[in-house]
């Protein structure tokens, strides 16, 4: 072989090998946003089934179906949360099988929750919630004194596949 031609033989291979990498990386790349696609799906699935399980609540400890309570009677601004009996039954960060279920009696029970969720796909999600009673004029302003509307906001994570948290919200009202 000639050195002309053993040239472009090493030419032929590096371009081969180049190609090769570009074609890897697209490969990677396309798997990376079919996993990220997968995890903001999941985590709406995830914040969805929290939402509900906890509008399945009553809407406060105090709670009488036949009589509409004060607003000095519902739970202060401040003291939203499990009380310390729920505390001890729902240990946080709550995983499968999920204890908040039977562990939680209320709405603002919720409060300051955090799940660890593994889904058969992707393992991982870190989910948190806040809960605040809201004002009858503006859904999204927070007070600092009781209402009949409460606001939970759902908050899912990814360390991987989610740069941005997914959040979903509800209001609960009495």
């Amino acid at each position: 072989m000639s050195l002309g031609q053993s040239m472009l033989t090493a030419a032929a291979l590096i371009i081969i090998t180049m190609v090769v990498i570009s074609a890897n990386r697209l490969i990677l790349e396309s798997q990376q946003d079919e996993f990220a696609g997968e995890a903001y799906n999941l985590a709406s699935e995830i914040a969805n089934a929290l939402l509900m399980e906890a509008s399945r609540k009553q809407f406060d400890a105090y709670y009488d179906p036949y009589d509409k309570p004060m607003l000095w009677e519902l739970t202060p601004y401040n003291g939203l949360g499990p009380n310390s009996t729920e505390q001890s039954a729902v240990p946080l960060p709550d995983q499968y099988p999920f204890k908040s279920i039977s562990g939680y009696s209320d709405f603002d029970d919720y409060h300051r929750y955090r799940r660890i969720v593994d889904t058969p796909t992707l393992t991982g999600f870190v989910v948190y919630d806040t809960v605040y009673y809201v004002s009858p004029n503006d859904l999204d302003t927070k007070l600092n004194n009781q209402s009949y509307l409460k606001k939970m906001i759902v908050t899912v994570t990814h360390p991987l596949y989610l740069p941005k948290p997914v959040q979903f919200s509800t209001i609960m009202t009495y």
